[in-house]
């Protein structure tokens, strides 16, 4: 085979020199570029076509041109596959064209390849070749059009993908696939032409046709890299940006946006900010304008009000340079920093609430060491008073307590206009006093004169909204507490406001609670004090009982007072007395049982009492958890016959039977004889005192007092109780 150096030779060199190189090119980008990899085959299909064409035309020799011949179908028949496979990777159509989907795709052009080098069976792809003029023409066989077809319909599925991918493509990327489907478009409008006029050809354009499209294929792909990952990548991550985004270019015209900066700027689609002048689109923002022509990185804050609610945006010019450093465009970021300014003041709103709440608890932390140090009730009521005015920001406060009667709230001490005239009308508070105490809750009056349970009279009109907090101790009330707001203050009571006066009410019941217990407490001092006084008069009852000669004098010393007397109704007065004790453990319960309908008894009312609430304080002391219980039944005694039986059962653990038994027997010298005279007071009135033990409930002490003979006068009575002390 001989080759000229002809101008056509030099031609076709360069030809497939540069289909070569547009391959081994490919193929080095097929890492990074998408389609890189399929385009490669296409290239080296598209300059065998050109390489076996040309050499069929050059070639004098027929041996030598029917090589090229076979080479030919070569380039022809993986043509249309590489085609299809890169369409397909350029725009992803075919979710399933993978490596199988491709082997499956290549069995007719194998076949076909197979039977143009196999000479027993080329007669199935062509019956004849004859030389016309410097052209080989075919007589196509059978095989040739299965080859036709398949080629074709594979040919024509590509050019639909591309021109699918074009007319859903974003408008500022379809220029590069408007380039590609009309290289596509020139190659099949060659091949149809040359197809009419084959035999007039010297040689088939067809190839030469493909290979300008690869070129420009090769242009986009390697050159623009159009089809690059990292452009997509970031394209994605453009369109995906919640904050506003415009590319311009150096004439300050939008190439790009994305569906954020659509929202900002109130259009429908991207797109139609595509091509539009920076000057149009920012018309309502001259200060960003202005920072856009200067072409320099700039920061401002704007107020954006396209939207009914206003916007804050963050607005960001950045330059981009080339890589020689010229301004090729900007890049103009809008960053919306409502959440960030709502964060913002939550944040500032939340330390000031902090620090009220640490001033709220430094008011509570005084009045409760206030109250731990034993500071004076009134003095430290006076303080609760003007603390909680401060809290609530308010010069008109009162603090009611209970009447002694328990019946209604009086007025303790009041600042402002709460003071009121006591010889004029109700003056405000009262009413709500009234109202705390009697719901034990705390209530907000927001519009004190539509207030229906007001105080009547016009003295009302300069108040607005009021407090009410009840100082309760447990369920008990001990009075209240009330602040109002005049006219002038809009303001609402907040929530933890209410909660700070709620604290100091509750200091301000424990004071008041503890104030009174220590009455109660020097009460039962007072009542001891008695009992001592009694006990020694029994002590000496006990000794004139040995010399008879003196029992008559003892027994008219000793002041008793013997009437009816309902127990029952002792045994509760000494269970209150005994439960109002502020040295009682709240742990322990005091429970009684206490039947209706018990006869009366004959004896002191004074001394069963002081021996009740002796033997129930013993009891409640022996007790660290569990119950005291007081049991009242009747019962018939053998030696006293019908009688009333109290029972003072705990749950203590105290010592054995036998040290019970002995605490009621005469003490040493030195010794409290309160028990001692506990028994002698219940022996006096004719009955008898005795003690046991169980493992299991602990302590009793049993009382034994004779029931009152029916139709027998108190007088008759006692002396049948006294015979035996002459």
């Amino acid at each position: 085979m001989t080759w000229p150096p002809n101008p056509s030779a030099l031609v076709l060199g360069s030809i497939v020199a540069g289909m070569v190189a547009v391959a081994i090119a490919s193929w080095l980008q097929r890492d990074r570029t998408r389609g890189a990899r399929s385009f490669t085959f296409l290239a080296l299909a598209a300059g065998l076509w050109v390489l076996a064409e040309g050499g069929q035309a050059i070639a004098g020799d027929p041996f030598a041109r029917l090589t090229w011949l076979q080479l030919r179908v070569l380039g022809i028949a993986a043509l249309p596959v590489a085609f299809l496979v890169f369409a397909n990777d350029d725009v992803r159509r075919f979710a399933r064209l993978d490596r199988h989907a491709v082997a499956m795709l290549l069995v007719i052009p194998a076949v076909t390849i197979g039977l143009a080098w196999t000479f027993p069976l080329q007669e199935s792809l062509w019956r004849a070749v004859e030389t016309v003029g410097e052209r080989f023409v075919l007589r196509p066989g059978p095989w040739w059009w299965v080859h036709a077809a398949f080629g074709h319909a594979v040919a024509v599925a590509g050019t639909v993908v591309l021109a699918r991918a074009r007319a859903v493509a974003p408008r500022a990327s379809r220029a590069p696939s408007t380039v590609e489907l009309g290289a596509v478009a020139m190659v099949w409008v060659v091949h149809v032409v040359a197809a009419g006029f084959r035999a007039g050809l010297p040689v088939d354009p067809t190839p030469f046709a493909v290979a300008i499209a690869v070129a420009l294929f090769a242009r986009g792909l390697l050159t623009h890299r159009v089809r690059d990952v990292v452009p997509l990548a970031r394209e994605m991550v453009l369109r995906r940006l919640p904050d506003a985004v415009l590319v311009l270019d150096p004439h300050l015209r939008v190439l790009q946006a994305n569906a954020a900066a659509a929202e900002v700027f109130d259009v429908g689609h991207p797109d139609d900010l595509v091509g539009r002048d920076a000057d149009d689109v920012l018309r309502e923002q001259p200060s960003l304008r202005r920072a856009i022509e200067v072409g320099a990185s700039v920061e401002l804050q704007l107020a954006w009000s396209r939207d009914p609610v206003e916007r804050h945006v963050r607005a960001r010019t950045t330059p981009l340079p080339d890589r020689r450093g010229r301004l090729s465009g900007q890049l103009l970021y809008l960053q919306d920093v409502a959440r960030e300014m709502l964060v913002e003041r939550e944040r500032r709103a939340t330390e000031l609430e902090l620090v009220e709440q640490r001033g709220y608890a430094t008011v509570l932390l005084d009045g409760a060491q206030g109250l731990a140090a034993g500071r004076a009730v009134d003095e430290l009521l006076e303080e609760l008073l003007r603390r909680a005015a401060e809290v609530v920001g308010t010069p008109h406060a009162a603090l009611f307590r209970l009447a002694p009667d328990g019946r209604a709230m009086e007025r303790w001490r009041a600042l402002g206009r709460l003071v009121g005239d006591p010889d004029g009308p109700t003056p405000v508070g009262d009413d709500l006093a009234g109202r705390a105490r009697r719901d034990r809750r705390t209530f907000a009056v927001a519009d004190y004169p539509s207030w229906p349970e007001r105080a009547s009279g016009p003295h009302a009109s300069w108040a607005r909204a009021a407090l009410a907090v009840p100082l309760l101790d447990g369920h008990d009330p001990h009075g209240a507490l009330v602040l109002v707001r005049p006219r002038t203050d809009r303001r609402p009571f907040s929530g933890s406001e209410q909660a700070v006066v709620v604290g100091l009410a509750r200091l301000g019941a424990l004071a008041i609670a503890r104030e009174r217990r220590s009455d109660e407490i020097d009460g039962l001092r007072r009542e001891v004090a008695t009992l001592e006084a009694q006990v020694v008069d029994l002590e000496r009852a006990a000794a004139a009982q040995q010399r008879p000669a003196a029992k008559k004098r003892a027994r008219a010393s000793l002041r008793w007072r013997f009437e009816e007397v309902d127990l029952a109704d002792v045994v509760r007065r000494a269970a209150r007395t005994a439960d109002s004790n502020a040295a009682r453990r709240p742990e322990v319960d005091l429970v009684l049982d206490l039947p209706s309908g018990l006869p009366p008894v004959i004896g002191d009312r004074e001394r069963l009492l002081r021996v009740t609430a002796h033997l129930i304080a013993r009891a409640l002391a022996s007790t660290r958890a569990g119950c005291v219980t007081l049991s009242l039944g009747r019962d018939h005694d053998l030696e006293i016959g019908d009688a009333l039986v109290l029972r003072v059962r705990d749950t203590g653990e105290g010592g054995d039977a036998a040290a019970l038994a002995k605490a009621f027997e005469p003490p040493p010298a030195g010794a409290s004889a309160a028990l001692h005279a506990c028994k002698l007071a219940v022996e006096r009135h004719g009955g008898r005192l005795w003690s046991y033990r169980s493992p299991r409930s602990g302590a009793t002490v049993a009382i034994v007092v004779p029931i009152l003979a029916t139709g027998a006068a108190p007088a008759e009575a006692h002396a049948a109780t006294s015979a035996g002390d002459g």
